[in-house]
C-alpha cells in the first residue's frame, strides 16, 4: 500500500511473489511531502519505509485573452477583456492584472475552480495619443495580461488595440439679435469625448457676412469640461444690414438680414465637427 502524503494516488499492487511496485503521486500545490510504502504478506507480516519528496511550483499558463482590437477616446469606447488561465497547481489561487498601455493599470475579477479560471474586467482609454511617443489619430496601445499565483510565479502575455481619436461637437451655437455697428454675439457650446486632453482647441467662425474669426482655446479660455459640455462667448460687430444679398447674409420680405453663421470645432488631432445657424 503506497501513502502520498496527501497527494492523489494510483495504487499499483504487486502480485504473488513480485518484489517491485509503483505508484504515481500528483500533487495540487508545491511543498515537501511525506511518502511511505508498506508491504504486509498473507500471515500478516509488514514493514514500511518512508521519505520526503520536495514538489516545485509550475507557473500558470494564459489559455487566451478577448478584447476588441480596436476602439475610440473616452468611455464611449470603454472595452471589456476576459482572460481564460490554467494550472496544473489545482490548489493555487490566482491573481490577475491588466497594464492598459496608457499608464494605467489594475487587476481583474478573477472566478476560478480546480485549476481552471477566468478574469474579467473594462477600461477606458482617456486620449488616444497615451500609448505612443508622439500624437496621432490612431495610437497602438499594447495591453498586457500577467496572472501570477499564490507563489508570485506568473505568466505574461500582450495584445494590442488601436485607439482612435473621437471628433468634437458642437451641440449648440446660440446667437443674440444683432444690429449694425453694435456687437453681437454667439452662445457656442462644444463636447468632446477627451476633454482638456485634447487641447488645445480651435473655434473657428464665419459670420456670414465675409468675416471670420479663429480662437485657440486651452483650459481656462472655455467654461465648463469638454466631457460634459464647454461653452464659449464669441463676439462680433456687422458693419451694415446688407440690403439684399451680401455673401451669407440675405434680406427678407421683411427687410430683416438674417446672416448664416458657421461654427466649428476642431481638437488638437485636426478632426472637427461644424454647427450652423
Amino acid at each position: 500500500a503506497y501513502d502520498c502524503g496527501g497527494g492523489l494516488d494510483t495504487n499499483a499492487e504487486p502480485g504473488p511473489g513480485t518484489m517491485t511496485g509503483s505508484v504515481d503521486c500528483t500533487y495540487g500545490d508545491n511543498g515537501t511531502y511525506g511518502v511511505s510504502v508498506e508491504g504486509t504478506d498473507k500471515d500478516g507480516g509488514s514493514d514500511s519505509i518512508g521519505t520526503d519528496v520536495d514538489v516545485v511550483n509550475v507557473e500558470p499558463s494564459i489559455d487566451a485573452i478577448d478584447l476588441a482590437s480596436a476602439t475610440v477616446e473616452g468611455a464611449a469606447g470603454e472595452q471589456p477583456i476576459l482572460v481564460s488561465f490554467g494550472d496544473p497547481g489545482w490548489e493555487d489561487t490566482h491573481e490577475v492584472n491588466i497594464t492598459w498601455g496608457d499608464g494605467e493599470s489594475g487587476p481583474c475579477d478573477v472566478t476560478e475552480a480546480a485549476g481552471v479560471g477566468t478574469a474579467s474586467c473594462s477600461h477606458v482609454w482617456a486620449d488616444n495619443d497615451l500609448c505612443g511617443a508622439s500624437p496621432s489619430h490612431d495610437d497602438a496601445c499594447e495591453v498586457t495580461v500577467e496572472v501570477c499565483d499564490d507563489d508570485l510565479d506568473c505568466a505574461t502575455q500582450s495584445v494590442g488595440i488601436t485607439v482612435a481619436n473621437a471628433a468634437p461637437e458642437v451641440v449648440d451655437a446660440s446667437p443674440s439679435g444683432a444690429q449694425e455697428g453694435l456687437v453681437s454675439t454667439v452662445a457656442i457650446s462644444f463636447v468632446d469625448p477627451a476633454g482638456a486632453l485634447d487641447d488645445p482647441y480651435t473655434i473657428d467662425v464665419d459670420w456670414g457676412d465675409g468675416n471670420a474669426d479663429s480662437y485657440a482655446l486651452s483650459s481656462g479660455d472655455y467654461d465648463g469640461d469638454p466631457i460634459d459640455g464647454a461653452t464659449f462667448e464669441a463676439r462680433h460687430i456687422y458693419s451694415d444690414d446688407y440690403d439684399g444679398t451680401y455673401g451669407g447674409c440675405v434680406e427678407d420680405s421683411a427687410e430683416l438680414t438674417i446672416c448664416t453663421v458657421t461654427v466649428t470645432a476642431t481638437d488638437k488631432d485636426d478632426d472637427a465637427g461644424q454647427f450652423v445657424t
